[in-house]
């Protein structure tokens, strides 16, 4: 059967009735979904809808307060009230056909309510319990403040109330010296245990009180050394800012005045040469050396001719200034056919004599 697209418009071949062509059903199904979903959020009564049920208005059973609820056989307006109404019910099925009496006042319990019936009864048996008053009867005392009497089950209460009390201890001494002294007289042996701690304690004072004193001492020693340390340096500075001797260059051999006692060069030229001979001792450290080996000697054994690109060498290609001289391409240079970084001898059978430009542009790569 042919059916015509709702989204696109296209006619499409089906089976049973479509709506969408096979490109357009995706999305659409999609769209719809989403749609329905916006409904139900924006529609407040959609559950109620799909359970079929109608807001109704009950009364709790255990606070009294009406409410609005969906479904029929809801009860509490809380789970709170669900809750205490279920404690309730089981404290009834405990106690059950049962006849409670408080044991202070011999009053029948009232539900909810396990051994006594108020707070007075359960504080009362808590005196009684720790000796405070007998035969479950008030004590009358007089307050050793304000002189009221007043009606107690603690036999060591001596306040009427909070105010009386506060006022009692701001103004009565304390007592913990007496009580220590009633301490000690029941237990001797207490008294040696002070004896020990009292001594400890003096022990540990006068070592506080050597050790203050010790470090007071050498405070004063370490004031001393730090202002003679700093004497000293500011004399060395001095000393160094006006110092001026003739030193001999270890390069050249020239005489020159230096400021400092451990300059060797007398410029920046002997320096960097000293340097590179240092450099250069360092590369053939490891490796055979002929110390005959010169520029001029290569260049009478090869006449004069770049090994590398066959064209004749440029003595006289450079330029020399006052601190020094550099060199053309065309300037003759020691070349080695297998580089030292690769394991070659400084040795005549190693050596050839090339372009300075020719020997940069080979590098460290051996030329067959």
């Amino acid at each position: 059967m042919i059916f015509l697209c709702e989204v696109c418009g296209t006619e499409f071949e089906a089976i049973r009735h479509a709506k969408y062509c096979p490109n357009c059903r995706v999305g659409a199904y999609r769209a719809n979904n989403t749609q329905k979903q916006r409904e139900r959020r924006a529609d407040k009564n959609y559950i109620s809808k799909k359970i079929n049920f109608v807001p109704v208005t009950k009364k709790c059973l255990y606070c009294g307060k009406e409410f609005e609820c969906l479904h029929p056989s809801q009860k509490y307006c809380s789970d709170e009230c669900h809750k205490k109404r279920n404690s309730e019910w089981a404290m009834n099925k405990a106690h059950e056909g049962k006849v409670r009496i408080c044991p202070i006042c011999n009053n029948e319990l009232p539900k909810f309510k396990d051994k006594y019936c108020s707070k007075k009864c359960s504080n009362r048996a808590n005196a009684i319990r720790r000796g405070e008053c007998q035969d479950h009867g008030l004590l009358t005392k007089q307050c050793v403040v304000c002189g009221k009497e007043f009606q107690t089950f603690k036999s060591r209460k001596i306040t009427c109330s909070d105010e009386c009390s506060r006022h009692n201890k701001s103004v009565r001494p304390t007592t913990s010296e007496e009580n220590r002294q009633k301490y000690l007289k029941k237990h001797p042996n207490a008294r040696r245990k002070e004896d020990i701690i009292r001594e400890a304690q003096e022990k540990k004072e006068i070592k506080r009180a050597n050790y203050e004193k010790w470090l007071a001492q050498k405070e004063v020693e370490w004031a001393e050394n730090r202002a003679k340390k700093e004497a000293q340096k500011q004399a060395n500075i001095a000393y160094w800012l006006e110092y001026e001797a003739e030193h001999e260059c270890c390069v050249c051999g020239k005489k020159f005045i230096a400021n400092y006692p451990l300059t060797k060069y007398c410029s920046d030229t002997c320096k960097r040469r000293n340097y590179k001979v240092r450099d250069t001792r360092h590369r053939y450290k490891n490796i055979t050396v002929d110390r005959g080996i010169t520029l001029p000697k290569l260049a009478k054994r090869d006449h004069n001719q770049c090994q590398i690109c066959g064209l004749f060498v440029d003595w006289n290609d450079y330029i020399k200034t006052d601190k020094t001289t550099i060199c053309g391409d065309m300037y003759p240079s020691i070349d080695h056919i297998t580089p030292i970084s690769l394991g070659g001898l400084h040795s005549w059978s190693n050596v050839q004599l090339a372009h300075r430009g020719c020997n940069t542009r080979k590098n460290n790569k051996y030329v067959g």
